[in-house]
């Protein structure tokens, strides 16, 4: 009978504004314009019957790789088919779909969904360049599929191994790596039985027993010459501390050499202030000079500036006296002898008064003191200014010369007195006295002494810090060994090496039991007995598992051989099916010319004409693809079901030319005669007019619904 839709109900639900519900026939036509529910209801049978969503044909949600191929809609209702089981069986939306009952009597095959929906536009079987492919025809013209999937539960691994005379050979991996891993544990669990039964030996311990006692005396020894060696550098510590407390700080060495370096500094500044003092001295005598001829010059240059004013009085007494004496010749002669001689007597003593007329001492004492002011500063006396600005500067040196002879007496106390404080402090400091050419030598003496004290109070610390020794564990008496840390050293290392080796004796016997109880999930308490009894049952059951393990890779090795030897004869099969009227002569009858197929050594299908011309697939129009690939998806449905089923095609005739039309559906209704059952849904309506004329022949096993 076949598997057949016996009865849809699918509730109203987004452009579908009624129920559907309908009791199929044979060949059943399903009208609609669009936005009426074909494609609601189309899709409602895809969701009840198969499985949607990842890894299907029927993919729900567009991701970044694939467009979804049906919509997010949520349809109520259910379908009941039959010929799955005993009965009718129902199907919905959260319900089995059909890919449950693919090993069951009904005999499904691999990705059956893609043959038994067939939508416009989507007539390819895979997303190879000529829509078919290798894989389909695999999947549906032969048992390779079935063969890939029993390879495909083979790992990779043992699919490479082979057998090498009777050695397994192939890559770590899986099986293999897990066949090596018993093998190692059964090698390593036979070596400890042999160690077991070899047993260890005890004859050194009591040797290693004896070496490990006069180790342990002689660090005793060491340690004590290590406590006393201790006190008596903690000793000589403190009477060096002691000694370095009583010698000058280094504030104080500080201080004595910055006192040294004032007091130098002051005696390069006396230096300096004596021989401006000796340069000002020399001036001395020239400003005793200068003092005493100044007063003498001074008088001598105001007596000349007077002179001149009183000649022209005498001038202006003459002239009168003349004006009397001419006024006189006139008038009286008496005025006239008196204007005369008084104007005689006048000019007399005008004479006498005239500059050039100065007195012979007076005129020599000038020159003397020009001739000396010549001599001492080499520069001609011309006047009495020039005279005075000399005497002032002389003056200036003088009271500069006798501040800084004050000065220089203030300096050289302060120098005499920093001296005596500064030999003080070296007494203080060395118990003697010592010149000022000494005293550099003696900061350095103290310098250096200081230093070697502290590099051995230094050292001292260090070797009590190394010694590590609490000051309340010095000991006061002598060991019977001199303290050697080289010594001390080498015996714990001799100790450490005698206790390492007595370990591994002691341990000898308990690690063989240790290792026996780890391998047997033991406990080291139990006895060796138990613990022997465990090993044997380890060893049988690995022994077990290892023949196991190797019988499946041996067999599983020798089913990949079959496997291969069945593609052959499958790929044989293949090609004979290709050329049987199933395939051959839907597709002569819906394309009128192409009359068989090839199948190439590149996995591609190439189409023959009634000519006898090759074609390949993938150069077909898209038309003539089109109708090529319905002739395949319902011979492979005949092929690969092996029985008649129903087919839903949406459509699926809409993209083909109007003789076409006829081609198929004159297909279709052979597909019917021959048991199958054909839901075809259109919008078209000249497809629709085609069905409906070729219902009228079949009566009963035809029915139409229109969507409004």
């Amino acid at each position: 009978m076949g598997i057949r839709i016996e009865r849809i109900s699918i509730n109203r639900g987004g452009p579908l504004k009624k129920d559907f519900d309908m009791k199929p026939a044979d060949l059943n036509l399903i009208y609609g314009h669009n936005e009426t529910g074909k494609t609601y209801v189309v899709e409602s049978l895809i969701k009840f019957l198969f499985n949607t969503g990842k890894n299907t044909p029927w993919i729900l949600k567009r991701t970044k790789d694939k467009e979804s191929t049906i919509r997010e809609w949520e349809p109520a209702g259910k379908i009941t088919v039959s010929g799955l089981s005993n009965g009718a069986t129902e199907f919905n939306k959260t319900g089995t779909k059909l890919e449950d009952y693919r090993y069951s009597a009904a005999n499904l095959p691999q990705d059956f969904s893609r043959l038994m929906v067939i939508r416009a536009g989507d007539t390819k079987l895979s997303d190879t360049r000529d829509g078919v492919g290798r894989d389909v025809l695999k999947t549906f013209l032969s048992g390779e599929g079935t063969l890939d999937q029993i390879e495909n539960n083979i790992s990779q691994t043992i699919r490479e191994a082979h057998i090498t005379e009777g050695i397994i050979e192939g890559a770590s991996r899986g099986l293999i790596k897990k066949r090596s891993e018993i093998a190692e544990e059964n090698v390593r669990l036979s070596s400890l039985r042999s160690e077991i039964d070899e047993n260890a030996s005890l004859g050194t311990i009591s040797s290693l027993k004896k070496e490990e006692m006069k180790f342990r005396k002689d660090i005793s020894e060491l340690e004590k010459a290590k406590r006393h060696y201790a006190l008596n550098s903690e000793t000589k510590l403190q009477q060096l501390k002691m000694e370095n407390d009583n010698r000058p700080t280094e504030k104080d060495l500080q201080q004595q050499e910055t006192d040294i370096n004032i007091l130098r500094e002051k005696y390069t500044g006396i230096s300096s202030r004596e021989d401006k003092l000796k340069e000002f001295r020399k001036s001395e005598d020239d400003y005793k000079w200068i003092t005493t001829a100044n007063e003498i010059y001074r008088g001598i240059m105001e007596k000349q500036s007077k002179r001149p004013k009183i000649n022209m009085i005498l001038m202006i007494v003459i002239l009168a006296f003349l004006a009397v004496a001419v006024a006189g010749s006139f008038f009286y002669w008496h005025l006239m002898i008196g204007g005369a001689v008084g104007a005689f007597l006048v000019g007399i003593i005008r004479v006498l008064l005239d500059p050039k007329t100065v007195p012979l001492a007076e005129k020599g004492e000038q020159r003397k003191i020009e001739h000396e002011f010549q001599k001492r500063f080499s520069s001609d006396l011309t006047d009495y200014a020039t005279f005075k600005v000399l005497t002032d500067d002389l003056k200036k040196q003088h009271i500069l010369a006798e501040d800084l002879a004050q000065n220089l007496q203030e300096a050289n106390r302060d120098i005499e007195t920093r001296k005596e404080q500064i030999s003080d402090r070296f007494r203080s400091m060395t118990g003697s006295t010592s010149s000022e050419e000494e005293w550099d030598t003696v900061i350095k003496t103290i310098k250096a002494e200081k230093a070697d004290l502290e590099n051995r109070i230094r050292e001292l610390e260090n070797t009590l810090t190394r010694l590590d020794i609490p000051k309340e564990e010095y000991l006061d008496t002598a060991a019977e060994v001199e303290w050697d840390n080289e010594a001390l050293r080498r015996k714990h290392d001799e100790l450490t090496m005698t206790e390492a080796k007595l370990t591994i004796e002691k341990l000898s016997l308990e690690s063989l039991k240790s290792r026996l109880a780890g391998e047997t999930s033991g406990n080291t308490t139990d006895t060796w007995e138990e613990l022997l009894t465990a090993l044997e049952c380890k060893q049988e059951k690995i022994a077990e598992e290892y023949r196991d393990i190797t019988a499946e890779i041996l067999a599983k090795i020798e089913i990949c051989k079959t496997i291969n030897e069945f593609r052959n004869k499958e790929n044989a099969r293949i090609k004979s099916s290709l050329v049987s009227e199933v395939l051959t002569k839907p597709l002569l009858a819906l394309t009128n010319r192409y009359s068989g197929m090839i199948l190439t050594d590149e996995g591609n299908l190439n189409l023959i004409s009634k000519s006898g011309d090759e074609f390949p697939l993938e150069t077909l129009s898209t038309g003539a693809s089109e109708q090529v690939h319905l002739a395949l998806r319902t011979g492979f449905a005949e092929l690969a079901m092996q029985q008649p089923a129903f087919l839903i095609l949406d459509d699926a005739f809409q993209h083909s030319d109007w003789d076409r039309r006829k081609n198929l559906i004159s297909h279709t209704l052979s597909m019917i005669k021959k048991g199958w059952q054909i839901f075809y849904f259109t919008m078209d309506d000249h497809i629709k007019e085609l069905f409906m004329d070729a219902g009228k022949d079949l009566k009963k096993k035809f029915k139409s619904v229109e969507l409004k």
